[in-house]
């Protein structure tokens, strides 16, 4: 009895990928940066698409819950080769010189004035593939393509005194 008992029990995590860790198509540095190992819009990417958004420049986003007491400060740097930094914090101190300590990184395209974000999906029943994520581009806002039952966000261009130029590393 207790044989076929772990016998349905690893059926049944097999069955939901349980047992399949998604490392296997996510690295992670040491401060816990994520970035597809295999990204798809590394290839796609033109120069010209680096001219829709403008290059070393940060896009912001803040977000507040009061229910839960909850605050994040999100940043985007993109850089002319195609890759983008997603800076993610509870205060609104953030270091985007510092691409170490990014949150996720990877490619962006930019078709018909959308930006799509390649990010790496981290659940279990989509590990290694890739969530998309669109925005419109409208002047120095960047608002996100959804659901018309999903919140809205919006990114808006802010000057950075302290941008230095960085080499990507992904």
């Amino acid at each position: 009895m207790r044989s076929i008992s772990v016998l349905i029990l690893l059926l049944f995590a097999s069955s939901c990928r349980l047992t399949q860790h998604y490392t296997k198509y996510i690295d992670e540095n040491e401060n816990g940066r994520m970035h597809l190992k295999k990204m798809k819009f590394k290839k796609s990417f033109t120069n010209e698409m680096s001219s829709k958004i403008e290059a070393d420049s940060i896009y912001f986003n803040f977000y507040e819950d009061e229910t839960i007491a909850l605050k994040r400060y999100t940043y985007l740097r993109f850089f002319k080769s195609g890759q983008f930094a997603v800076f993610i914090s509870k205060t609104n101190k953030v270091d985007v010189n510092n691409i170490q300590k990014a949150f996720i990184v990877g490619y962006y395209n930019v078709v018909n004035d959308v930006l799509l974000l390649e990010i790496p999906n981290t659940s279990f029943s989509k590990a290694g593939k890739s969530s998309i994520r669109k925005f419109k581009i409208e002047g120095v806002e960047l608002k996100e393509i959804r659901k018309k039952n999903e919140t809205e966000t919006i990114f808006t261009k802010i000057k950075v005194n302290e941008i230095k130029p960085v080499s990507p590393d992904w």
